[in-house]
């Protein structure tokens, strides 16, 4: 059988391996957007099925909105208004 005649190989200085920071380090921009971005479509994913909550229970079902929903639902209604009279 033939012997292991390999040398152990000298360990490299920590200043001389190619580090994943140094490696990211100039998308570091586009990178932070993107996480954002997942973020962003995780967050809208997981609220996806309130809105439509929402529109069963007051429209097909006649409940009220909870009071800060009808507060929400009023100051956008107060803002689509605004809009609609500026661009007149």
């Amino acid at each position: 059988m033939l012997e292991n005649t390999d040398k152990p190989r000298p360990k490299a200085k920590l200043t001389s391996k190619l580090k994943i920071v140094d490696l990211l380090r100039p998308h570091g921009t586009a990178l932070s957007l993107a996480f954002l971005a997942v973020l962003g479509e995780t967050l809208t994913d997981v609220l996806e099925p309130w809105p439509i909550k929402i529109v069963a229970d007051n429209l097909l079902q006649h409940k009220r909105l909870p009071g800060w929903k009808r507060a929400v639902k009023q100051a956008v209604k107060e803002a689509a208004d605004t809009a609609d009279a500026k661009d007149r």
